[in-house]
């Protein structure tokens, strides 16, 4: 609400039209898109530079050139927002290339997109079928909080992954150590 702070969205979302993607870094706006879902701005300036982010060539290039974490940073400002009006032509440019995003990034990257998608509501046959392809790595790799959200995700969802399941079942003493309640309860 800080009249100062409104201008500077304001000018941002100006400067990331008039630069454009490739002067400003794909990275740069992820990060932007990303603060702007935590912070859950509204403005119609907020909301341009998520829509900036979700247009088709600019999605294109992003998911094409940009790393994991710049990808899943914006699906999940995406959901943060509730943006599923958008999310879908992004993530449709994603599940091309979800090999990609669960090979080449962390399980952090991976956990954040899946419950993007399970947040609203949209299934990636392909990015869970990676998730699948991958769940020993996935779960024995990271954070609790990570197999959380791909559980968390694959149940919201509904689908199906034994494999995945099966390693959580594995690994349910480290989990239990060394993940909290809330983890805890939400794997389960």
């Amino acid at each position: 609400r800080d009249p100062s702070f409104v201008k500077f969205v304001d000018d941002l979302a100006n400067g990331i039209e008039e630069r454009g993607l490739e002067r400003i870094g794909i990275r740069e706006v992820a990060n932007i898109a990303h603060v702007v879902g935590k912070m859950q701005l509204k403005s119609k300036s907020a909301k341009q530079i998520i829509e900036f982010v979700a247009r088709k060539e600019n999605a294109q290039a992003i998911v094409l050139r940009g790393e994991p974490q710049a990808v899943a940073n914006i699906c999940w400002a995406m959901a943060k927002l509730g943006r599923s009006d958008i999310f879908p032509s992004f993530m449709g440019m994603l599940e091309t290339r979800s090999q990609w995003l669960v090979k080449e990034g962390n399980p952090q990257n991976v956990a954040n997109t899946a419950w993007a998608c399970a947040t609203l509501g949209i299934q990636s046959p392909k990015l869970f079928s990676e998730i699948e392809k991958h769940s020993s790595w996935l779960v024995t790799e990271d954070k609790p909080q990570a197999v959380a959200n791909i559980a968390w995700a694959c149940s919201t969802l509904g689908i199906q992954s034994p494999k995945l399941f099966s390693e959580i079942e594995k690994q349910s003493s480290w989990i239990l150590n060394k993940g909290n309640p809330q983890e805890i309860a939400n794997t389960a």
